[in-house]
């Protein structure tokens, strides 16, 4: 990279002092990330300043942003991560139920009591409960309907 275009970039960011983020002035794509177009090539502004002042990406790896600020491109808020890592440590719906040690009514997510249906973990003891009450339910429903067919059509 010339020192122009380092110039050129540099230009773009903003330095916030208190937190140490980069962030990126310019242009951003729909998800928040800088965009930037080198030799006709488009890529993500963290991703190429990480490239320039760490290393190269290796195959298969995300770039996780360790500060969770999508437009900071500061090389030291930023770390190689494989793409479960990064989903792991993100605010979304796998990250908050892959922190649970509990299911709603208090059962521990342990060796145990833990299933795994498509790729969903499960409480053993709720699914039995569950399971109970269905069964029960049905049963009911079978006493009822065999009580209404013996019963005489009154004429």
């Amino acid at each position: 990279m010339t020192p122009e275009r380092v110039a050129k970039i540099f230009r773009k960011i903003e330095i916030i002092p208190f937190s140490g983020c980069w962030i990126w002035m310019g242009v951003t794509n729909n998800k928040g990330y800088g965009r930037v177009v080198d030799g006709g090539k488009r890529m993500v502004m963290h991703r190429y300043l990480y490239e320039f002042f760490k290393r190269p990406i290796q195959d298969g790896k995300q770039i996780d942003h360790l500060c969770r600020v999508r437009c900071c491109v500061n090389p030291e808020h930023l770390e190689q991560v494989s793409s479960k890592e990064n989903t792991y440590r993100g605010n979304g719906p796998t990250s908050i139920n892959r922190a649970k040690t509990h299911c709603i009514y208090g059962h521990a997510f342990d060796e145990v009591n833990t299933m795994y249906l498509s790729r969903q973990r499960r409480c053993r003891k709720c699914d039995y409960r569950s399971f109970r009450k269905q069964r029960k339910l049905a049963e009911e429903m079978a006493a009822d309907l065999t009580i209404r067919t013996l019963k005489l059509p009154e004429e």
